[in-house]
């Protein structure tokens, strides 16, 4: 995605401009999973497969918008941890691909 995005553009991408991109995109599907998987199915719906003998006061705090909204916050830090490490491997890619575009010979210990 950050190479399309910065495919036509002139200028390079900076590794902050990655990051937030990358940053972004994680929280977007972090967003999505709360909103969607957790309050609407888990908190509203509350499907048969919840039902577990025995977990009836861990099914209740499970049940709670709140402790999903909390559980976003809490994982802000893993997601700009994982955004690191993914535009850290697009960087080092990027960077060898490019190397090797310009015609540069790749030196081989014999």
């Amino acid at each position: 995605m950050n190479r399309a995005i910065f495919k036509d553009k002139k200028e390079k991408a900076t590794f902050i401009n990655l990051l937030l991109n990358a940053f972004l995109l994680v929280n977007f599907f972090n967003l999505w999973d709360v909103m969607v998987i957790d309050i609407i199915i888990f908190d509203t719906i509350k499907p048969d497969f919840m039902k577990i003998p025995g977990a009836e006061e861990y099914v209740a705090e499970y049940v709670d918008a709140k402790f999903h909204t909390i559980g976003f916050f809490k994982g802000q830090p893993y997601m700009l941890v994982f955004a690191l490490i993914s535009v850290g491997f697009y960087k080092l890619i990027f960077r060898r691909n490019s190397r090797n575009k310009k015609g540069e010979q790749r030196i081989v210990p014999q």
